[in-house]
């Protein structure tokens, strides 16, 4: 093990560092007493995929009543966005144990130029919020096969 020459400087520098982290740390972290006011909103988890010349796009959106959904489009941008709430709350309970987030969500994707407004559709199932989006032609999926490429010292397999 190589010897190292003992610095106050360096020492210094690392120990400055090493405290950064830790403040970054305890800062970043919630400790559960964050107003609610000023926690980051939901974004619902979605898919979306192409089939027969639509943009297919599905949002979970388990327990959310459709009218409390507004979907807009911007340019090639299209925002879901809504709020949850409670269904109930009792005055008279002494524990509540929530792992369901209740309050506004957004979720944004960019969707291809040239997709007509007027044309997208919406329809909500079992909790899935799905939206269709008809694709221009020139928009549609090509699919690129991938070669696979020799090792460098693998030798050639006879035909």
């Amino acid at each position: 093990m190589p010897l190292h020459e003992w610095s106050p400087t360096t020492q210094l520098a690392k120990l400055d560092r090493d405290f950064e982290d830790i403040i970054d740390h305890f800062m970043s972290h919630d400790w559960g007493v964050r107003n609610p006011s000023s926690q980051p909103h939901h974004a619902p988890a979605i898919e979306s995929f192409v089939d027969a010349g639509r943009l297919v796009v599905r949002a979970d959106l388990p327990g959310v009543d459709p009218k409390d959904v507004e979907i807009g489009v911007e340019g090639n941008l299209l925002t879901i966005r809504g709020s949850r709430t409670a269904a109930s709350n009792h005055e008279q309970q002494d524990f509540v144990h929530r792992e369901i987030r209740y309050g506004f969500f957004e979720r944004a994707i960019s969707i291809p130029n040239g997709v007509k407004k007027k044309d997208i559709s919406a329809s909500h199932r079992n909790g899935v919020l799905e939206l269709t989006i008809p694709l221009a032609p020139a928009t549609e999926v090509k699919k690129i096969p991938v070669e696979i490429a020799k090792r460098a010292k693998e030798p050639e397999k006879p035909r």
